[in-house]
């Protein structure tokens, strides 16, 4: 057997192996790139023009945020401030104690500017929440994750044995061409030739960021032996001072904002413990999510509003910028719509690839059997 022949059986095997699959988690991927424009779309409640630009402040305290919902079970862990008056805030609330989304069994809470409730719903009993179970886990847990991860490098070995047949049917001045005037099948040929060299980087990179997940502790650990600063993990601790009163979301909030006035307060985080600090997350031009790595985070102590941490990737030594920066990379959000267009429609080149290969290898084959028969 030639080296071409190898290289042929070796990305026909893995592709065949890894590809449904692969192909289910492209396309979940590319619907998730514009999950925070859909579940606006969805489910946030339209509120209108119908409130004052200048609104009373929130004057809610730190235990009523604790006790919003079901005597104490759950907790608010997540809230995304409205960006005007006409739109809703959202409050998160999720269950004491889970250790992972799924296992939080989140409830969105929509208020108004006013701090009238005005709708809710259960997040793991939507659309959104099954996709996003099928691409990072498939359906099944910490083991899903793990074995996603292994799917995601089988597509960066299918990527890079792409690249070397490619390089071995190179012809200088046709690679790049798609013949119209051939058959169908030679049209179908170049296509796949075509677009795997057009998006084979962006799909190694989205292959590696997504393989991060479920090894994230050894890669670190590769990044710690290399000398590489990690970015900082975990939320600040505090000592509570005796008989100290907690601060508002107001009064928080208003400590947060000249943390990074160029950028906009998106979401704070109410501590878990009394213990715990306030995140507040800012979102600069193409930030976006709920995610502490969806934009600047700083952590205020919850009695006094004083900064403890702030954590921007553009204060970070490089190796822990590119950690800090796995979900926007995984999921194209560093350059606006054009990248997310993009990053969708990277999405589905593996089910093309998966049919498309598929069809060559039968039709070869079939013709193989015709000659031999």
């Amino acid at each position: 057997m030639n080296t071409r022949s190898l290289f042929r059986n070796l990305h026909l095997i893995f592709g065949l192996v890894v590809g449904l699959v692969v192909s289910a988690v492209g396309i979940s991927g590319s619907i998730l790139t514009f999950r925070e424009e859909i579940e606006h779309w969805l489910y946030s409640p339209a509120i209108g023009n119908v409130y004052p630009a200048v609104m009373p402040k929130w004057q809610m305290t730190y235990e009523q945020v604790l006790t919003m919902s079901d005597v104490g079970k759950r907790r608010v862990s997540v809230i995304v401030l409205p960006q005007g008056h006409t739109t809703a805030g959202e409050f998160i609330t999720s269950l004491r104690g889970a250790r992972s989304l799924k296992e939080a069994d989140q409830i969105s809470v929509y208020v108004t500017p006013t701090g009238e409730i005005i709708g809710q719903r259960h997040r793991n009993a939507s659309f959104i929440a099954w996709l996003r179970d099928l691409h990072f886990a498939l359906f099944a847990g910490t083991i899903g994750l793990k074995v996603n991860g292994w799917f995601a490098l089988g597509l960066i070995f299918i990527s890079l044995t792409g690249f070397v047949l490619w390089l071995q049917t190179y012809v200088k001045g046709k690679a790049f061409a798609v013949n119209l005037k051939a058959s169908w099948k030679r049209q179908l040929w170049d296509w796949h030739r075509l677009l795997g060299i057009v998006m084979l980087l962006f799909l190694l990179l989205v292959a590696a960021t997504g393989a991060y997940y479920p090894f994230r502790e050894t890669v670190q650990k590769w990044f710690v032996s290399a000398g590489t600063a990690l970015p900082p993990r975990g939320t600040p601790q505090i000592t509570p001072p005796p008989n100290a009163k907690p601060l508002t979301i107001d009064e928080i909030i208003a400590k947060a904002r000249p943390v990074l006035p160029e950028a906009t307060l998106a979401v704070v985080r109410p501590p878990a413990s009394p213990t715990q600090a306030w995140a507040a997350t800012f979102h600069r031009r193409f930030d976006s999510g709920e995610s502490t790595d969806g934009g600047p985070t700083a952590y205020l102590d919850p009695f006094t509003g004083a900064m403890l941490r702030l954590d921007d990737t553009r204060a970070m030594p490089f190796g822990a910028r590119l950690l800090k920066n796995i979900e926007p990379l995984h999921f194209g959000k560093y350059a606006g719509l054009p990248n997310k267009l993009l990053w969708f429609l990277l999405g589905i080149t593996p089910t093309f690839f998966f049919i498309s290969g598929i069809t060559l290898w039968w039709n070869r084959t079939r013709g193989a059997r015709k000659k031999s028969s």
